[in-house]
């Protein structure tokens, strides 16, 4: 695939809205969010994939994923559960209060904490780009035969474009509400992992 991760799953989220310019291309919009949460997790994802345990649980979830492309849209259940399974609770509420904080930010020019309807915009987003990021994993791993560590340095290459993608202010925000520090802990062991999001 020649596109970023987070390029092409912003382009195939654009032709499934069937280039809904209110919806995902207007500056403030849906569009910017979801810019916004494609690049959090993608970043999310390559930091996770640097840590010993973050490997093996990357794998995990990747594998788990439906082969189709572009996948079927899951419940924001299923998306928060797998968000669970990748970063903890604590680190998915972190990842969800980062974006939160980048979509306040570019509203206002005057504080740092975002507000509810804020924070419940940023976790849709998140909870609706999350099969479509960790999908298109998923193919690039098929595609490229990957293991449990190729695909983490797969993720972590991703990570200098997906920061470019970025609103501007996303990283400091996901430092600033702790997600990033995180990630950075080895985080435990996948148990169960969730219905693979085409069943």
């Amino acid at each position: 695939m020649s596109d970023t991760l987070v390029e092409l799953v912003l382009s195939q989220l654009s032709a499934l809205c069937h280039g809904d310019n209110e919806e995902l291309d207007a500056a403030g919009s849906a569009g910017t969010v979801h810019r916004a949460a494609t690049a959090a997790l993608a970043i999310g994802l390559a930091r996770l994939g640097e840590t010993t345990g973050g490997t093996m649980v990357l794998n995990d979830v990747v594998l788990a994923q439906d082969s189709h492309w572009p996948p079927d849209t899951a419940g924001h259940a299923l998306s928060r559960e797998t968000l669970r399974l990748l970063f903890g609770e604590e680190a998915r509420r972190s990842l969800v209060e980062g974006i939160a904080r980048q979509i306040h930010a570019a509203a206002h020019d005057t504080g740092k904490t975002p507000n509810d309807p804020e924070r419940a915009q940023a976790g849709a987003a998140l909870d609706e780009v999350t099969p479509f990021v960790l999908g298109a994993l998923r193919q690039q791993q098929m595609a490229a035969g990957l293991d449990a560590n190729g695909l983490a340095r797969r993720a972590v290459q991703e990570r200098a474009a997906a920061e470019a993608l970025a609103p501007a202010g996303l990283v400091a925000a996901m430092r600033e509400s702790g997600f990033l520090p995180r990630v950075a802990r080895v985080p435990p062991p996948s148990r169960e992992l969730p219905t693979e999001f085409g069943a």
